[in-house]
């Protein structure tokens, strides 16, 4: 069985392989939760410690494939949902990812999913989360419109 930290750099190396270079030229990574906004907790991990840790990881592998990367946030601090916008929102040529590992009490409720909010997006979320349901044993959650979403 593959621990939390083993699952996400699985989807960091995926999303890696998946992101295609002709469509930008940035990636904006946005390592969810922070701060005093610990994100879900699991027998003493925090989503926020977690997700912080993917990002740094992705950022490396998509630097050296040379890609410009900005993080919204590099250590445990907080920031609102309309900061980490701004943040991305300087950079036009540019894709938006934020990580979260999300959990739920109800432990039949398992998966991968992946969110979007553009066409362009859907086309990436399509092929990220395809790469991850060939490589990973879980349910596939599908791929969701994320227009609810700040970020």
């Amino acid at each position: 069985m593959l621990n939390v930290r083993s699952w996400a750099i699985i989807a960091v190396f995926l999303l890696a392989q998946a992101v295609p270079a002709v469509a930008f030229r940035t990636v904006v990574i946005d390592p969810g939760h922070g701060g005093k906004d610990d994100g879900a907790k699991h027998y003493g991990v925090k989503e926020k410690d977690v997700n912080l840790d993917t990002a740094k990881r992705l950022e490396q592998i998509l630097k050296r494939k040379g890609y410009k990367v900005v993080m919204t946030r590099r250590t445990d601090r907080f920031l609102k949902l309309q900061e980490r916008a701004r943040i991305a929102n300087r950079y036009r040529d540019a894709i938006f990812v934020s990580i979260h590992c999300n959990a739920h009490s109800n432990t039949s409720v398992k998966g991968i999913e992946t969110f979007y909010a553009t066409l362009e997006g859907r086309r990436l979320a399509t092929t990220i989360q395809r790469e991850l349901v060939k490589r990973i044993n879980t349910r596939n959650r599908g791929i969701k419109v994320g227009k609810q979403y700040a970020v």
